[in-house]
């Protein structure tokens, strides 16, 4: 058996109040978004997970008699619990009536981590992951099982119910320097740091396909610890999934899950979800509930293949920008594209999908798409992963041949970003998607975008101020 042991709190309840939460959902344009927009998405109708280490009396759940939880339902499915702190903690952060990114969430499953591992991914069994009705679940906590076979196992079902459920998963690093696979090898997962940087960097190699070096975290928040950082992420994917729901005329199609039988529309599948989140960072921060910040993106040093910085993957999160783009709505390649808005689409091996735009001095850009995990025969867990190559590229149009400003080429990781300032305004740029892998299927992609007009024509446009970037600034356990 594996021990779920708890860490000492950095922040504990008694200490919780409105003052804490008014400085972290300000610094990540919560604040922001809900004084601009009354009735803005706060999760409402998305059904979530929280799944918890035990602390050292076995307890795994949320207190459900916290005042922060009043008129929600969270349910127990690893058996009877008492209120974990810890859990408190990160649930008021995720879900929180007052102190949460995702108020509007009111129906929580809790799990332990072993029980969802055993139960939920049916690990250590001849069958493929349970299907659920869960949107996403919050993971904060970590583990290696010491044996890559059970780590490579765990990775592969956790990232077979993200990319065929679309069941996004939102998972924290730990904290220092020392990385745990699980969950940070995850391809699909959305990972989350902490601003201050301390966390682990990059993937450590597990098997043949979860291999070394690729870019961890996703994202970072601003928390002292990567177990608060986490559901400030978590609550922004509820939100947006809610408004992704809410409004399908943002989508441009939909398909039904076969394990599931829901509709997924594109705006809410778990590459655009990402991808919006990423293109939403903030690059530069001026925050109030932590003293770190963001002040030398992508500096000596911290720069990637993919087009991120090692420390802070996309950024720190960011909810207001995150909807104003997922809200531009869905724009397919072959157009001339908005100043926001995101694609869902599909290439083969050798394609490129252009995307064009013009009067814009900065770009910023995110593609994301999935590795695929086929489960096996039958009902028999047998898996195989594969992953496409897709490239990322900014050219200026010119008559005589188009000119390359910036690419982002990894050929390791599942995401590719470009942020360039400097552009031409009076020129045509083409955003092109790349794929040169050789695998035979279409594979499915996320690209978001936004683009800042130059500062002189910003007077002219409508909404001007909601065009810009915000510049505010070995035992399994809790992180």
């Amino acid at each position: 058996m594996h021990r779920f042991n708890s860490c000492l709190l950095a922040i504990t309840l008694g200490c919780f109040c409105s003052a804490a939460a008014a400085g972290y959902r300000e610094d990540i344009g919560y604040t922001q978004l809900h004084s601009e927009r009354p009735g803005a998405p706060n999760g409402a109708g998305i059904p979530v997970a929280i799944v918890e280490g035990t602390d050292n009396s076995g307890n795994y759940a949320p207190d459900t008699t916290h005042p922060e939880f009043a008129s929600k339902t969270i349910a127990m499915q690893s058996g009877l619990s008492g209120p974990s702190g810890h859990a408190t903690t990160v649930a008021i952060r995720f879900f929180g009536n007052s102190g949460g990114i995702a108020p509007g969430v009111t129906d929580i499953h809790a799990y332990s981590a072993g029980d969802w591992l055993g139960n939920q991914l049916n690990f250590g069994s001849a069958l493929p992951p349970q299907p659920s009705n869960r949107r996403l679940a919050n993971h904060s906590w970590i583990h290696d099982f010491e044996n890559n076979v059970q780590n490579g196992d765990a990775l592969r079902r956790l990232d077979y119910i993200i990319e065929n459920d679309d069941y996004i998963q939102v998972v924290g690093m730990n904290n220092g320097s020392t990385n745990y696979p699980l969950w940070a090898n995850s391809y699909n997962a959305i990972t989350v740091g902490v601003t201050s940087g301390s966390h682990p960097r990059l993937t450590t190699a597990t098997d043949s396909v979860y291999v070394a070096g690729r870019v961890r975290p996703t994202v970072v928040a601003p928390q002292t610890l990567t177990s608060f950082a986490t559901p400030l992420v978590a609550g922004t994917v509820a939100s947006l999934l809610q408004y992704a729901d809410n409004n399908p005329g943002i989508s441009n199609g939909s398909y039904v899950s076969p394990r599931t039988g829901r509709t997924v529309h594109h705006a809410a599948t778990s590459e655009v979800i990402k991808s919006v989140i990423m293109t939403g960072a903030d690059r530069f921060t001026s925050n109030t509930a932590v003293s770190s910040n963001i002040t030398d993106f992508r500096s000596a040093g911290n720069q990637t293949a993919n087009g991120l910085d090692a420390r802070y993957g996309a950024g720190q999160v960011n909810i207001y920008n995150a909807l104003l783009i997922l809200e531009a709505g869905e724009q397919e390649a072959g157009s001339v594209i908005a100043q926001r808005g995101f694609d869902y689409s599909a290439i083969t091996s050798g394609a490129t999908a252009n995307y064009f735009f013009t009067g814009q001095s900065e770009a910023n850009a995110s593609l994301v798409w999935n590795a695929k995990v086929n489960p096996g025969v039958g009902m028999t867990w047998n898996p195989s992963v594969s992953l496409a190559d897709f490239n990322l590229y900014l050219y200026q149009v010119a008559v005589g041949g188009d000119t390359l400003i910036a690419s982002s080429t990894s050929s390791i990781d599942n995401t590719e970003h470009i942020f360039i300032a400097g552009l031409d305004p009076t020129s045509t740029y083409r955003l092109a998607v790349s794929r040169s892998d050789g695998l035979v299927p279409a594979w499915e992609y996320g690209l978001s975008w936004n683009l800042v007009p130059e500062p002189a024509a910003l007077a002219w446009l409508p909404l001007a101020g909601l065009l810009l970037h915000r510049r505010r600034g070995r035992a399994q356990r809790t992180v």
